[in-house]
C-alpha cells in the first residue's frame, strides 16, 4: 500500500482481491499442517475445487506457484 501511495501513477486500475481457504480435516477443523495421507488427500480435493471454480471465469486468469518442499515434491 505504501508503495502505490508514493508512486501512484504504477497502481493497479482496480483492487487486487485475495482469498484463503484453508483444509479442514474431519473434524471440521482447520488444518495446521499436512501430516497424513488423508490430509494430503484433502488438500488436494480443496486445490482442484479452487481452481475449477475460478476457471470457470472466462475473464480471470489463474497464475500458480508450487514452492517449497514438501508441496513441490507432493506435486
Amino acid at each position: 500500500e505504501q508503495f502505490y501511495r508514493d508512486y501512484p501513477h504504477l497502481a493497479p486500475s482496480r483492487p487486487a482481491t485475495a482469498t484463503v481457504e484453508a483444509v479442514k480435516g474431519a473434524d471440521g477443523q482447520e488444518l495446521k499442517d499436512i501430516m497424513s495421507a488423508e490430509d494430503n488427500l484433502r488438500f488436494a480435493d480443496l486445490a482442484t475445487e479452487v481452481i475449477r471454480r475460478l476457471a470457470a471465469d472466462s475473464d480471470s486468469a489463474i497464475y500458480v506457484s508450487l514452492a517449497g518442499g514438501r508441496k513441490t515434491m507432493g506435486f
